[in-house]
């Protein structure tokens, strides 16, 4: 019995020392994940917010697929990327009044959260928009 009143304040140390490692590891990654702050545009509406936040997890990829809604001959856009990004990083207000932009991030972010590779989206990308407007003169994927 005595050993056990011993063990009292050594468990509550360890509690809180768990707790406050919790703690801030949650507000770490909170941080980590913390959403930019979007310029007006990109509340237009709920998929437009929807479509900016992917494009923000998935700008590593944006520039190599094309979009599809004529942008490459009416905004000489190269790849989706050029739809969410101005060239100094800031965001285009393009991609928030545009449904085929939305609609093709929100396929890209499904087809990578699959485990699809990128040639594999690019393929799907191609073929699913194909027909929806001239497509961005985006390079190859090798």
């Amino acid at each position: 019995m005595r050993y056990f009143h011993k063990l009292i304040p050594a468990l509550f140390v360890l509690l809180a020392i768990v707790y406050v490692g919790l703690g801030c590891a949650g507000s770490q990654d909170a941080a980590v994940g913390a959403e930019p702050e979007f310029p007006d545009f990109v509340y237009n509406s709920a998929l437009a917010l929807q479509a900016y936040r992917l494009a923000v997890k998935e700008k590593d990829v944006l520039a190599r697929i094309p979009c599809y809604c004529d942008c490459g001959r009416a905004s000489q856009h190269t790849s989706l990327k050029d739809c969410f990004y101005k060239s100094d990083g800031t965001f285009n207000d393009h991609a928030s009044n545009c449904d085929v932009c939305e609609q093709e991030i929100i396929d890209l972010s499904a087809w990578r959260e699959q485990g699809k590779d990128l040639r594999q989206i690019r393929m799907m990308i191609d073929e699913k928009y194909r027909d929806w407007g001239e497509p961005t003169n985006t390079p190859p994927i090798d």
